[in-house]
């Protein structure tokens, strides 16, 4: 807020409401096969809320999709001891670019893959971030200067290989 000598003060513009639930559930249909899903849905709302001569009251905030998820089904064989493969998906529903909610960004559905084998004490992996190579963004935004957007990144593949020095030898 600007004052009268030209000096400005920031105080509390107003009333925000925030509900909703988070969650996170694992089931296991057969030994070698686990789903997870965990997520939140949730609404962030203006209810007396006035900035910088903006009435928001009523409107959503910016940046806060009503819904967020991330899903993963891994496999681990028993006849193959040490192995590993997880197939994830994330989810960022729509939102609000801005507290006037006057432009929304579309949210984005993101698939990884990891594989990994651990064998006695060495353990080799890989990690595929973003299947689909798709473009996306972190957080978009809207303010008086434009539209920003932080990149999320295109596919990348992590390789790694370890030693593990605590691991019983027996193993």
């Amino acid at each position: 807020m600007r004052l009268e000598d030209g000096s400005r003060e920031n105080k509390n513009a107003g009333k925000t409401q925030h509900r909703g639930i988070e969650y996170g559930i694992n089931y296991t249909p057969i030994s070698d096969l686990t789903l997870r899903v965990s997520g939140t849905n949730a609404t962030h709302q203006f209810i007396d809320y006035i900035e910088n001569n903006n009435d928001y009251s009523g409107n959503e905030m910016g940046q806060a999709p009503k819904w967020i998820a991330n899903t993963e089904l891994s496999y681990k064989p028993a006849a193959v001891p040490g192995l590993r493969a997880a197939i994830e998906w994330q989810h960022v529903n729509k939102y609000f670019m801005d507290n006037a909610n006057s432009t929304t960004y579309k949210g984005f559905d993101l698939f990884n893959l990891r594989l990994g084998y651990t064998f006695k004490n060495f353990e080799i992996w890989t990690n595929t971030m973003n299947l689909s190579n798709q473009l996306y963004a972190t957080v978009a935004r809207r303010t008086q200067y434009g539209d920003s957007y932080n990149i999320g990144e295109r596919r990348t593949i992590y390789v790694g290989i370890g030693y593990n020095f605590s691991k019983s030898k027996n193993n």
